[in-house]
Parts: structure tokens; C-alpha cells; sequence
């Protein structure tokens, strides 16, 4: 096999380890550099929907400091970013297209950029994976090494297949991390545990709320034979519920199962249910969860922040101190009492309490209350 064959072989192995992790870019951009005889690269995301900005640049042999200030001040200045807006399906550019040495030489851009830089001529390989945005890998090199010619041009074009799927399989992966993590806050700001369980009954995700109530081992626990119940007659029931819920996934007649945990504290049961996730709900994206199991303490003190309530329902500091009192469990007389005011003042606050959040009777109020700070919090 030939150096060439070689070194193309490695860029292409270089390009997909970086589409599965990100943080190989920068290698498979110096293995880009090497094979194309090149000074410099970069990867970018380019959205162009109004003025053109790079959310994302990888650089390799830029210093940082350039870069810092290219996307801060010259991104929109820059002759090829202006190109590459005007022209979303052109898969390969290089800069002999539309820029002459005299161009350079007279561009305020160019002025700034060979201030910082010797790069002076770019190759391009570009994709377009949605309108308004493109994303590629540009090529840099300095006077001394000359521009791209049509045998550099050639040999990027056997590489662009590599590349656009490398690209679009890194952009699908990064979208799909993204959505994982703020699916991740969102569960740990449930106010309830969350456990999504595979089909083998292994732990796949447990939120904070979740962890809290296993670390306790009251009634309830994780094992290495999976999420166990210390009452073996809730225990039996639990596993035989998973294992319809399991069934129920194949037969597309998925059901949920609620049921009531006796804790050996004495405290009051765990209320714990069981719901699959659909085959073809892959919400959490590499992670292929079949079992969702809820699990609410009701002897919980609910925590409720009077700025919070302030904030959310436009309420008085005195209307907040009635409600957080209300949702914690207080009825109206023991919360006038802890308060420090007539029984009648209490119901005078609750009635403009009422009016504020539009609701009409106390339990309506905590359901509001406890569904919107279950999101804020």
C-alpha cells in the first residue's frame, strides 16, 4: 500500500472516532493538515439565518486568541463566510474561485487577518444538514505553501463523502447529547423520584429525587438483581407488573401499574408507578429505556419558596407566607396562627390569593402551586 493510501486511510479513520467523539476533532483536523500539505484547518457550524455567525469552531494551529477575535469582530467581514451564504450547496470551494492577490492584498479584511496569521489560502468542504445552516471543514495555507490546485482539489473530493458523513453523523450525535442533558434537568427537577430501567431490568438513569429514596433503603432498593421491595408481597407484585409492562410492549398494549410501598419506618407508603416507554420513543437517544417507575413520598415536606410565589403568581410578601404555609399541609386556622393574624385576615389574603391565580377552592391553589414550581425550581 502507498504513503498516499496510507495517509488516506488515516484521515478516514480519523474522521469517523471524531463524529463519535467530539473531542477528536482537533486530531482528525491535523490529520487533514498532513494529508493535504496544508498550515492550518478548521471545523465549523455556520448559521446564516440572519447575520452570519459560527456557533461552533474547532481550530487546529490557530492561536486561540485570533480565533477568540475572529468570531467576536470578522466573522461577517470575511470574504468566504459572505461566499459560502451565497452559495449553501457548493459541497467544494477553495478561494481561487472568487478571490484574486489582488483582492487579498487589498481586502480590510485580509489586512487584518495576515496581521495575526500567515494562513492566506483556503479549501472547503462543506454539507447543508438544514436551511440556514452549513457546517464543513476549511483547509488553510500560507503564501509560501501556494494556493490549492487542482490536484488538492481532487484529493479532497475523494475525501468529501467521508467527510460530509462525519459531519453529519457528529451533528446528529451532538443533537442528540444536547437534548439528552436537558432532558437529564428536566427529570431532576421532577419533584418525584424518576427510574427508567432497559429491558433487562438494569438502572439506566435514577434523578437526584430517585437516588435519595434508595439511599434511604426504606421499603425500597437497588440490587444487583434490580429495584427490589423489603415487603416480599409488594416485591412479588412489582416484578410481576414489570414483567406485564415488558409483555405489554410487544402486544402494543402498554398499561400502567400504580401501587402503595409498606416502609419499615412505619412512615406513610411510598406511592410507586410503573408505565413503559415505547419501542418507538427513543426520547433519551443512545439509551433505550422500557420501564419509567415514579416514585412519590407523600411524608415529604413540600419546599416552597415565598420569593418564588411572589415571582410566578405576582403575589404580596403576607399572600406568600399564607400559600407556601397552605402547600405545605397547614389548613387556614393553623396557618393564621403561625402567621400571627385573625382567622378573618387569612381568609381576607386567601381570597385575593384566589383571584391572583385565578383559582377557586384551596385544593386547586396547591395543584397550580405545585405544578409551576415543579418546573421553575
Amino acid at each position: 500500500m502507498s504513503s498516499v493510501e496510507d495517509g488516506l486511510l488515516a484521515v478516514i479513520e480519523a474522521l469517523y472516532a471524531a463524529a463519535i467523539d467530539s473531542q477528536l476533532w482537533s486530531a482528525a483536523l491535523r490529520s487533514l493538515v498532513d494529508f493535504t500539505d496544508s498550515h492550518a484547518a478548521t471545523l465549523w457550524v455556520m448559521d446564516s439565518t440572519d447575520v452570519p455567525r459560527l456557533p461552533s469552531l474547532v481550530s487546529f494551529n490557530f492561536e486561540s486568541g485570533f480565533m477568540q477575535q475572529y468570531l467576536d469582530h470578522m466573522v461577517s467581514e470575511d470574504p468566504t463566510v459572505q461566499y459560502l451564504v451565497a452559495n449553501p450547496g457548493q459541497l467544494i470551494v477553495h478561494d481561487g474561485e472568487y478571490l484574486t492577490e489582488r483582492d487579498i492584498d487589498r481586502s480590510a479584511y485580509y489586512d487584518w487577518h495576515l496581521r495575526h496569521t500567515d494562513a492566506r489560502y483556503r479549501l472547503l468542504a462543506q454539507i447543508s444538514p438544514s436551511p440556514g445552516v452549513q457546517a464543513g471543514i476549511a483547509l488553510h495555507r500560507t503564501r509560501q505553501d501556494g494556493r490549492y490546485d487542482k490536484v488538492d482539489i481532487e484529493r479532497v473530493g475523494v475525501l468529501y463523502r467521508h467527510i460530509a458523513q462525519a459531519l453529519t453523523a457528529g451533528l446528529r450525535l451532538g443533537a442528540a447529547d444536547v437534548k439528552e442533558d436537558v432532558f437529564t434537568q428536566l427529570l431532576d427537577r421532577n419533584p418525584g423520584g424518576v427510574l427508567l430501567l432497559d429491558d433487562r431490568r438494569l438502572l439506566l438513569y435514577a434523578n437526584r429525587q430517585a437516588e435519595e429514596i434508595l439511599r434511604r433503603g426504606d421499603g425500597i432498593q437497588w440490587t444487583k438483581g434490580g429495584l427490589k421491595l423489603s415487603n416480599i408481597a409488594d416485591d412479588q407484585r412489582l416484578q410481576a407488573s414489570i414483567d406485564l409492562l415488558l409483555g405489554s410492549r410487544s402486544s402494543g398494549k402498554p398499561v400502567g401499574l400504580t401501587l402503595n410501598i409498606k416502609r419499615p419506618s412505619g412512615m406513610r407508603p411510598y406511592v410507586l408507578q410503573v408505565l413503559p416507554v415505547g419501542k418507538e420513543q427513543a426520547v433519551l437517544s443512545s439509551w433505550r429505556p422500557a420501564i419509567c417507575v415514579l416514585l412519590a413520598d407523600p411524608q415529604a415536606e413540600a419546599r416552597v419558596s415565598e420569593q418564588q410565589l411572589q415571582s410566578a403568581f405576582n403575589l404580596t410578601r403576607a399572600e406568600a407566607r399564607l400559600t407556601a404555609l397552605l402547600v405545605s399541609g397547614e389548613d387556614l386556622n393553623s396557618a393564621a396562627f403561625k402567621l400571627g393574624v385573625k382567622y378573618s385576615t387569612a381568609r381576607a389574603r386567601l381570597a385575593e390569593i384566589f383571584q391572583k391565580t385565578q383559582t377557586h377552592r384551596q385544593s386547586e391553589l396547591i395543584r397550580l402551586v405545585l405544578s409551576v414550581l415543579a418546573v421553575i425550581q
